[in-house]
């Protein structure tokens, strides 16, 4: 591996990490997505980390609309 002089948005990332290893150290597993959503989202709250919850992207194939969205849980950047 290389230096971490190089590594793109090294701050954004490990706090959104960190954020997502204290949801996990609190609710554990075993939830459904949802509930490790809900958390996520209180912790960027929280941690003053800006996000969009629940996005929908449209895709294409081969230059053709596919009809089933693509739905981002969060976006950051």
């Amino acid at each position: 591996m290389g230096s971490d002089e190089n590594f793109l948005l090294k701050k954004e990332c490990y706090d959104i990490v960190g954020v997502a290893m204290k949801v996990h150290s609190a609710l554990g597993f075993g939830f459904l997505e949802a509930v490790y959503q809900e958390a996520l989202a209180l912790g960027f709250d929280l941690a003053k980390i800006p996000f969009s919850e629940a996005t929908r992207t449209e895709n294409s194939f081969v230059g053709t609309g596919i009809e089933e969205n693509l739905l981002r849980r969060f976006s950051r950047f």
